[in-house]
């Protein structure tokens, strides 16, 4: 049974925090709409039901030039270290951290180790009685694509079981529903109902491994890969007019550290690439990755340049290009303007301007959504 003052005050934090992300946008040419810009083809996000209304904030920069501003820097530096705190905490512990930065959390509520929440606005997130939430899981309430900014509240009802892997979009999941492991969830789930869209495809490609070879280079490029998986979009914004008139900040060797890394790696990057948190590279082949300009890599991508049969292959990323989080890119040429969408396995040539999903991944739609 939906709560009717709770989903009104969860409506009311939304409508709060809408007002915060335009006042910190102010002046950078954003607007605010509840649907998508005219003429334009509607995102997953905006599919994911009639009765929660997602706001789109146009014109933002890329999320590592703007993600203080969207959230603000130290309120969001200081939720992301709660949240990566809470993940191997006793779950006592992990429960007052969620309440801590915001999350309502119900009774008798199971959280598995591992769960990863959003960091902007962890608030938009309410949890009922008698949840359990496995491990591993991702529950979101934004969506962070090129010049492109979401965000609304998920809402997990009463005595909902979310098993293992999965990940949960802003949505509200019905009392009694089951999501069953390694499910992406971009939908309203009905009260009982039973969500079960795992792909075995994916996880055969995913579960490969992705680091090899028994060289000083491989080891030394695996150590760097595991240094950047935790470094988080730009952990020193000189944007900020603050910070950049002071005179150490330049010198500051955390200074945009995570694309300076992956460069002396070997891989080709164009300017104002945004690496997410936990992406993996492979550590025998970083050179044969090139990224054009001005493309996100999600959290938890793979890169591995290898062709089906396990022999090198050079990947190849054009300009304006959104990767999913969690998908994996072998050998392939991505054109520009492309959306990757979640959990895809990128292989072969994708051409320019379409969405592309699956394992193998297949355009699913024309014109891109926020180009």
């Amino acid at each position: 049974m939906v709560n009717q003052a709770e989903l009104a005050e969860l409506y009311s934090r939304k409508r709060s925090v809408i007002s915060r992300i335009l006042a910190g946008l102010k002046g950078e040419g954003v607007y605010a709409s509840d649907t998508h810009r005219p003429g334009k083809q509607v995102t997953d996000l905006r599919r994911l039901s009639e009765s929660q209304r997602i706001a789109y904030f146009h014109g933002t920069s890329y999320p590592q030039k703007s993600w203080y501003r969207v959230g603000g820097l130290f309120e969001t530096s200081y939720k992301a270290a709660i949240i990566e705190a809470s993940k191997k905490s006793p779950h006592a512990v992990k429960l007052h951290l969620w309440k801590l930065i915001g999350v309502r959390v119900g009774s008798n509520v199971r959280i598995g180790s591992n769960v990863q929440i959003d960091y902007f606005y962890p608030e938009l997130i309410s949890i009922g009685n008698n949840v359990t939430i496995g491990d591993n899981v991702k529950l979101w309430n934004h969506d962070y694509s090129i010049a492109r900014f979401a965000v609304s509240f998920l809402r997990i009802e009463d005595n909902v079981t979310i098993e293992p892997n999965c990940i949960i979009g802003p949505i509200i999941v019905g009392s009694g529903a089951r999501i069953k492991a390694n499910s992406v969830v971009l939908r309203n789930v009905k009260p009982g109902e039973t969500v079960d869209n795992s792909d075995p495809q994916y996880r055969f490609y995913a579960e490969q491994e992705i680091e090899g070879g028994r060289t000083f280079k491989s080891f030394f490029a695996s150590q760097i890969s595991r240094l950047c998986r935790i470094l988080p979009y730009d952990p020193v914004p000189t944007h900020i007019p603050l910070l950049k008139s002071l005179p150490f900040i330049e010198k500051l060797p955390a200074l945009e550290l995570k694309n300076k890394l992956y460069k002396l790696l070997g891989i080709r990057m164009g300017s104002n690439i945004t690496f997410a948190p936990r992406v993996y590279v492979d550590a025998v082949y970083p050179n044969l990755i090139t990224i054009g300009d001005d493309s996100l890599v999600g959290d938890g991508v793979i890169f591995r340049p290898y062709d089906t049969n396990g022999n090198p292959s050079p990947i190849v990323i054009g300009k304006h290009v959104k990767i999913g989080s969690e998908s994996v890119i072998m050998g392939c040429h991505v054109g520009d303007n492309v959306q990757i969408n979640l959990r895809s396995v990128v292989i072969g040539k994708i051409p320019p301007n379409i969405q592309v999903e699956g394992a193998p991944a297949k355009p699913v739609r024309g014109p891109m959504p926020f180009r």
